[in-house]
């Protein structure tokens, strides 16, 4: 059977259309799972150098870069998340900033820190000793413990 030039060039276009197709969709499949990850299954790491509840400032390391989150701000990490203070209103109609907050699409996620949780900055070094008092007795809800007796 012979090929005639219209048919040749016919199934060359359609062939190098089929591989561009074939081409983009599979780039298109390869963005769909990087923003379901990124949207879904990754979370930020936020990691909270100092805190100033009363003037509303917090020096932050959000992924490894510097931060410094001001007042009534609510900054974009990434995506759909983002970080912000939280607050309490007083029974005199006024806010104290009391935690700090990561939200996910403007709701609050995960609370970072409260006012009134110890601080993890000062921790220097894990005992054995003393490593199972430490950890429940920093709780109110739990009594006084001694688990570890050597």
């Amino acid at each position: 059977m012979e090929t005639t030039p219209l048919k040749s060039t016919f199934n060359t276009t359609s062939a190098v259309f089929l591989k561009i197709a074939a081409i983009s969709t599979a780039a298109l499949a390869f963005v769909g799972v990087y923003t379901f990850y990124r949207n879904n299954l990754w979370h930020p790491k936020v990691i909270v150098n100092s805190i100033d509840y009363r003037n509303g400032i917090a020096d932050l390391t959000i992924d490894g870069k510097k931060f410094i989150l001001r007042g009534d701000s609510t900054f974009l990490i990434n995506f759909d998340w983002g970080i912000k203070f939280g607050f309490t209103f007083l029974p005199d109609g006024k806010r104290v900033y009391d935690r700090i907050e990561i939200t996910k699409r403007g709701m609050v996620h995960e609370v970072v820190r409260q006012a009134d949780s110890p601080s993890t900055l000062s921790f220097t070094g894990f005992n054995e000793q003393t490593y199972w008092n430490d950890a429940f007795n920093q709780y109110s809800y739990y009594g006084p413990t001694d688990s570890v007796k050597r």
